[in-house]
């Protein structure tokens, strides 16, 4: 019965999306959209099976399954009470709006993806699988606006955007879980696509309602994202609608947020950037140990503290786990990683190969080196780190694709 119902409810989701108007558009052959599509299922329930099976202590998608089971009770016992819990504090009141552990903020993240899969357990009466199905459609509705955000930026480069929006294994495994990234990589999606029709000038009102929406959820999820992905969506757009040098609008960016940076390290300990930092680091350190952990200087919110640290973000952030030396269960992401990182020097050596979109470009190395660096900085944990970094890698594989399409001759 129960491979009947998983049977069901993928064929149920798969048609549909098929018939969305949004997935009709992008003219994807039914076959190639079948197989997208049933590669994130297949990745919902192998990622599902291996926490299970491997993981069974501190394992965030069953428990969070687990949540979703007393959400759900609580729902039909006290529909009132559900809703006033959103607002409940237990630790008196609501500081640590930056803080991973132990504040109303981070529970709240918790409490939010609990209550949506309440709702989801009058469908699937709480089974992990079929809950994981139904989340599945909400990821690959994300990997459709990613795919449909490249196409708009380079409408010839179909194959590019299919491998970046729908293959790349990492973000593909950890975005199809019951977990936050599934639903941060469906915000991210979503926002992209509506930042790019914003920026081309075609947009509709809704559109801004979309951005609006994806900034205030990836903000009560993962609120540091949210900081760093709104000033330069506003850069993209404002280099876009107004024809301006990519290279100028992004670089004054910049400039501007390091001038920021430093008047609020001065401005005294309450707005110090680098004590967020460092709070979070010791928030995280003080999480359950897992199979991957990796040690991690102390920081101080002190500049030169983090300068001295620099070396280490960066090589936790950027390289880490390189393949001799990565746990068995991360060697495959190590080898994608590898391979990623033979395509930008590959693309440092052959600048003038190809023509991905130069916004797109300074966007996303922007936004990518930030979140690298501050997971270099903060995350004790090499799974940790390539989980966190996976759902970012389609903004780099794109242009990347792009500048080679034409060299090796595969994505025409």
């Amino acid at each position: 019965m129960f491979y009947l119902l998983l049977l069901l409810f993928s064929a149920a989701g798969y048609f549909i999306i098929s018939k969305l108007p949004f997935v009709r558009r992008t003219g994807i052959p039914q076959g190639q959209l079948v197989v997208f599509y049933f590669i994130r299922i297949i990745s919902a329930l192998i990622i599902g099976w291996i926490s299970f099976n491997f993981y069974p202590g501190g394992n965030d998608y069953w428990g969070l399954n687990e949540q979703g089971i007393n959400e759900h009770h609580f729902l039909i016992n006290d529909p009132a009470g559900f809703f006033k819990d959103l607002f409940h504090t237990n630790y008196g009141n609501y500081s640590g709006l930056f803080g991973a552990v132990g504040t109303y903020w981070n529970d709240l993240k918790n409490i939010l993806l609990g209550k949506f899969l309440g709702f989801c357990n009058f469908l699937s009466r709480g089974n992990y699988y079929l809950n994981a199905v139904m989340w599945s459609n909400i990821g690959f509705l994300g990997s459709m606006c990613f795919y449909r955000g490249f196409l708009a930026i380079q409408p010839a480069s179909k194959k590019a955007a299919k491998v970046a929006a729908f293959l790349i294994p990492s973000t593909i495994y950890f975005s199809s879980g019951i977990h936050k990234d599934l639903i941060i990589f469906s915000l991210l999606g979503l926002f992209f696509y509506c930042m790019v029709r914003i920026g081309k000038g075609n947009e509709k009102r809704k559109h801004y309602l979309y951005l609006l929406f994806c900034v205030v959820f990836i903000f009560l999820i993962r609120n540091y994202l949210a900081v760093i992905l709104l000033p330069l969506a506003t850069l993209y757009i404002i280099s876009k609608r107004k024809k301006w040098n990519p290279a100028w609008v992004f670089g004054s960016g910049v400039m501007i947020a390091l001038i920021s940076l430093v008047l609020l390290q001065q401005a005294g300990p309450k707005f110090s950037v680098l004590r967020i930092i460092a709070e979070r680091q010791e928030d995280f350190a003080e999480l359950p140990p897992g199979g991957s952990d990796i040690h991690k200087p102390a920081l101080k919110a002190n500049a030169v503290v983090f300068i001295q640290h620099l070396p280490v973000a960066l090589k936790d952030g950027f390289l880490r786990p390189v393949i001799w030396k990565s746990p068995l269960s991360l060697i495959g992401f190590s080898f994608e990683w590898t391979m990623i990182w033979f395509l930008v020097l590959l693309a440092l050596l052959k600048w003038r190969t190809g023509n991905p979109d130069p916004g797109l470009v300074l966007f996303a190395i922007l936004l990518c080196c930030s979140l690298f660096i501050i997971t270099g900085y903060v995350v004790n944990n090499l799974g940790a780190i390539v989980r966190y970094r996976s759902i970012y890698l389609p903004f780099l594989v794109f242009p990347l694709l792009v500048k080679f399409q034409k060299s090796f001759n595969i994505l025409k």
